[in-house]
């Protein structure tokens, strides 16, 4: 969470091959990793009385709760930030 409260980041580390990331699409709940629904059923994991998970349902509620992935490319051998919106299974297009 920044200092002020403007924002809360949630951060998912993986490995950069290709380019690419992988996202585990049965995560917690069943849901994809980083997707709204899975970020609500591990925030809901946390302990009642959490700042953490406090923090987490007041971002979202306020519209103020980012996603990103962090990884290394093995190419490159660079850091990488990846601002991420994952979407829930029911609003993925086949």
């Amino acid at each position: 969470q920044a200092a002020d409260g403007s924002v809360v980041l949630i951060v998912e580390s993986k490995q950069i091959r290709n380019g690419t990331v992988q996202l585990n699409p049965n995560g917690a709940g069943g849901y994809t990793q980083m997707s709204e629904d899975w970020i609500k059923q591990v925030a809901n994991s946390l302990p009642d009385g959490s700042p953490a998970k406090a923090a987490v349902f007041k971002a979202e509620r306020e519209g103020k709760l980012k996603t990103a992935i962090a990884g290394v490319d093995r190419q490159t051998g660079k850091a990488v930030i990846l601002s991420v919106k994952v979407p829930s299974k029911t609003n993925i297009r086949r």
